[in-house]
C-alpha cells in the first residue's frame, strides 16, 4: 500500500500544477532567427556548400512560383489541462498550402 501511495504522489503533484504556455506568434521571431543562424553556420562550415548552390540551381530550387515569404495560417484545433492544439498550414505559392 505504501508504494502505491509513493507512486501516487507525485502524479498528483504533477497533475495539479500548471503548465507554461507561450503564444506561438509570440515565439515565432526566435524560432526562425534561430533556424536562419543554423542554416547559414552549417552553410558556411560546409565544404560542398558551392556545389550545393550549384545543384540547386540546375535542379531549379526553389521551384519558379514559390513565394519568397512564405505565409504561415494557423487555426484553433482544440485544447486540454496540457496543451492548445493548433492545425497550421504554410501557403509557399499561390493555391498551395
Amino acid at each position: 500500500m505504501s508504494r502505491i501511495l509513493l507512486f501516487l504522489l507525485p502524479v498528483s503533484l504533477f497533475a495539479q500544477s500548471s503548465l507554461y504556455e507561450e503564444d506561438l506568434q509570440k515565439a515565432r521571431p526566435y524560432r526562425e532567427d534561430g533556424y536562419r543562424q543554423l542554416l547559414k553556420f552549417v552553410d558556411s562550415q560546409s565544404p560542398f556548400a558551392a556545389l550545393l548552390q550549384q545543384f540547386k540551381q540546375k535542379i531549379g530550387y526553389p521551384p519558379v512560383g514559390f513565394l519568397d515569404k512564405p505565409a504561415l495560417r494557423c487555426e484553433l484545433a482544440g485544447q486540454d489541462h496540457i496543451a492548445t492544439y493548433s492545425r497550421c498550414w504554410i501557403t509557399v505559392a499561390p493555391g498551395l498550402e
